[in-house]
């Protein structure tokens, strides 16, 4: 107030006085008239009066916490001088408090006016923020401390503090060691930044080391996992985003994986017991493993969708298993799905279509491709959501529609060369149109499965 209210008055534009009021002491009058004195005690009681009104009564009057009502009296008391500093601005001796602070006469000390203002919301805000001070839902005792009131405590005393602590001024690296081995003992994820070669072990130490900038100690670069080389904390971020999406579609690799190879190993299983014949080959086995490996994995990778909420950044520990009940549920729906049709295929197969046994091993194993392919589909979108083509937008996944197409045009042609080369079961429309709507009830049943979900989950 003493610097930009000078400031603010230097720049209060107003009319000048009357010639006989240029000096004053003497017969000019005094420094400080009567008009002054009265403004000054008026302004003054009535501060002094409500000040101290909010600190005695204020609790019983507004019902608020004793942080909050002391961010209430220091807020208060500046934006009462910003008041009088605007009244004050025009002539005393006129009527008009907002006198001279017409924007034409007085743009500079409106400038003044928001400056200040501005401060005082940020010191206000600031501290709220940081140390979460004049905020009653929060007990911030401990928030900032001293690394040797930290260092000094047992280890017991050490785990209840670590989750108020904001601000540990003067640490030493086996401070910090310490503070990040606390919350890993209860179980929670930690990250740390560092830079230099003092931060080594706590980089070490922490499930994510982030080291900033490419000029950092070597010793910080080794001890870390991630190098941040443009110096931009807001890079943070984007690596969180990047390791969310990372981390959800390896669940959906995983899934389509489990699916792939549950169903193949029950589905010869049984007919291996029950007819002594394997309906599946090692080779188409062996084709289908390295198709959905290879471009299963590449699709996942093309598939775009929105990053899972901030409590599923990590798999494990407190965050849960890396396999959901969720995704167990559509690992037991689709595997049992198609075990179930295959086998009714396979010895119900010729009874119900009247079909040639090579071409019902043909339709077995393109029922079985085209399958994976749907749960591919499916499992490209979030499994949380209800709709089962969620991400498979054109504009947001076009490089996974290649990679759909591509897995598709390879199982026309496992299909259709061997029937012309070695003269094995070809198929023709009807037949292939009976293997994609098989193949396609995958879908449904994968919205059956998250349906099975969110009905265990109300529950």
């Amino acid at each position: 107030m003493d610097a930009l209210g000078a400031l603010g008055m230097a720049a209060s534009v107003s009319d000048p006085p009357p010639s006989d009021q240029i000096q004053f002491g003497g017969a000019a009058g005094p420094l400080i008239t009567k008009t002054m004195w009265r403004n000054i005690v008026f302004q003054s009681l009535y501060q002094v009066t409500v000040l101290l009104i909010l600190d005695l009564k204020g609790k019983a009057i507004l019902d608020e916490d004793e942080k909050v009502l002391k961010a209430m009296i220091f807020n208060c008391y500046v934006l009462c001088q910003l008041f009088v500093l605007i009244i004050n601005a025009g002539e005393i001796k006129k009527m008009n408090v907002l006198e001279g602070l017409l924007l034409h006469n007085n743009c500079w000390f409106l400038v003044v006016i928001g400056t200040i203002l501005t401060l005082q919301v940020a010191a206000i805000e600031i501290p709220a923020a940081v140390i979460h001070a004049g905020r009653p839902e929060e007990d911030v005792k401990g928030a900032v401390i001293e690394a040797s009131e930290f260092r000094n405590t047992s280890e017991e005393d050490r785990m209840k503090m670590i989750d108020k602590i904001r601000v540990m001024a003067n640490t030493s690296p086996t401070d910090k060691l310490s503070m990040v081995q606390c919350p890993r003992r209860n179980g929670e994820v930690v990250a740390v930044t560092g830079t230099c070669s003092r931060d080594s072990s706590s980089l070490k130490e922490a499930d994510v080391g982030l080291c900033m900038g490419d000029n950092s100690a070597e010793a910080a670069k080794e001890s870390s996992d991630i190098v941040i080389l443009d110096l931009n904390f807001v890079t943070i971020y984007e690596i969180l985003k990047l390791g969310r999406c990372v981390c959800n579609n390896l669940k959906k690799l995983i899934q389509s994986q489990l699916i792939l190879n549950i169903a193949e190993f029950y589905i010869n299983l049984i007919l291996v017991v029950s007819t002594s014949e394997v309906p599946l080959s090692p080779f188409q086995l062996l084709c289908v493993n390295l198709i959905m490996d290879a471009l299963g994995a590449l699709g996942m990778a093309a598939s775009v969708s929105d990053p899972p909420p901030s409590d599923q950044i990590q798999f494990g520990g407190a965050a849960g298993p890396l396999i959901t009940k969720t995704m167990w549920r559509n690992i037991v729906f689709q595997s049992l799905y198609q075990v179930t049709v295959l086998l009714i295929l396979d010895l119900k197969g010729k009874a119900i279509l009247d079909e040639d046994e090579k071409v019902l091993k043909a339709m077995i194993f393109n029922c079985y491709v085209l399958c994976q392919l749907f749960v591919l589909i499916s499992n490209a979108g979030d499994i949380k959501k209800m709709n089962v083509l969620e991400g498979l937008l054109l504009h947001n996944n076009c490089w996974f529609l290649v990679v759909v197409g591509t897995i598709l045009i390879l199982q026309v042609a496992a299909i259709e060369i061997p029937a012309a080369v070695i003269h094995a079961g070809r198929l023709n429309p009807k037949q292939w149109c009976i293997c994609v709507g098989i193949a396609a009830s995958s879908m449904p049943i994968g919205w059956a499965a998250r349906c099975a979900s969110f009905s265990a989950q109300a529950l």
